[in-house]
Formats: structure tokens, sequence, C-alpha cells
């Protein structure tokens, strides 16, 4: 185990990969304060991205939606991304955050459950033509939704 972890600067790869395997498991054990000191000095790693999203993962709940919507912009292309973007629209749903909700829900993403979340949101929004819609496509597909889709197909 490392005693000091060096600047970004002074770490070789060899090392990194060590200050990563580290990092992983000192935010396995929800050991935060090691894994900060050895993912500071990965900040040129090839794998820090996903080392972020493993942390910010982890504490979704109490993150803010600035913390997220930075990592989201920052790595956006991560293939994990539309992961995180699912998790964090899920919850911004439970907590009844529905204007980040619409502001970052993209049908593109491909997830039927926000989809009908988003339907249900516009059915009770008052945009009623596009939420039954979006509804009847939902209901039309022929094929078993997910459980959040039991709300909007209630109200329809």
């Amino acid at each position: 185990c490392a005693t000091a972890v060096q600047s970004a600067q002074a770490v070789d790869i060899s090392t990194q990969r060590q200050y990563y395997d580290e990092a992983k498991r000192a935010l396995a054990k929800g050991d935060s304060g090691p894994y900060f000191r050895y993912s500071q000095a990965l900040r040129d790693y090839p794998l820090e991205p996903y080392l972020a999203y493993d942390e910010l993962t982890a504490r979704l709940k109490s993150a803010s939606n600035a913390e997220i919507e930075k990592f989201l912009a920052e790595h956006g292309d991560l293939p994990q991304a539309n992961w995180m973007k699912l998790r964090w629209l899920r919850w911004l749903t439970e907590r009844g955050d529905w204007e980040t909700f619409v502001k970052y829900y993209d049908p593109k993403l491909n997830f039927t459950e926000l989809d009908c979340l988003n339907a249900q949101y516009q059915l009770s929004h008052g945009l009623k033509a596009e939420g039954y819609a979006n509804t009847e496509k939902l209901w039309l597909s022929g094929k078993s939704q997910p459980q959040a889709c039991d709300a909007l197909f209630g109200l329809w």
C-alpha cells in the first residue's frame, strides 16, 4: 500500500493501477478518506471516469443535481452514463423534482420506464394530448411494460 499519494504528474502507470485498485477497495468499504486521496492522484488515469461513476452512483441519493450534471457534462460519452442518467431521473421523480426530470429526460435514452414517467408527468401537468399519445404508444407496444408504467396506465 502506498504511504503517500504522489501528484498526478509524478505517478507512473503502474502506480496509477495500484492507486486505482486501492481507491476501488476503499470505495467498496465506504472509506471515503483513502478513496479521495487515491482518486486525486488519478486525474489523468484513463479509468478515472469509471471510478468517479462508481463513487457518484454509490451516493446518488445524497448527491446534488449540480454534481450529477457536471459528471454527465464531463463524462456523457462513458458507456455507463445512460445508466447514471436512468438512476438519477428515477430518483428525481421519487423526490418530486419533475422540473429537473423534464429538463434532462430524452426519449433517445430508450428506457421504457422513463418514457412512462414522462407520460405520467404530461398527464398530471396539463399536457393531456401528448400524455395520452405517449401512453397509447406504450400500451400498444405488444410487450409487458415495467412496473413504473402501472401508475401511468391507471391514469389513462
